[in-house]
């Protein structure tokens, strides 16, 4: 049961990642990915510290 869940939750990450590679940020037209910070998940963009420009994950 435990690696079933583990299995689930590596590929739904994984599955997040890809999709987060297809974004683009609306500011500056840099790539979006997904980080993980002190308030949960967010897209940042990937000319942070020029664009500071975050998404939260829903």
């Amino acid at each position: 049961m435990l690696t079933e869940i583990k299995s689930n939750l590596k590929e739904k990450v994984l599955k997040e990642k890809e999709v987060s590679k297809q974004k683009v940020c609306p500011k500056c037209s840099g790539e979006l990915s997904l980080k993980k910070g002190k308030y949960g998940s967010f897209y940042g963009c990937s000319n942070f510290p020029k664009c500071r420009y975050t998404k939260q994950v829903s």
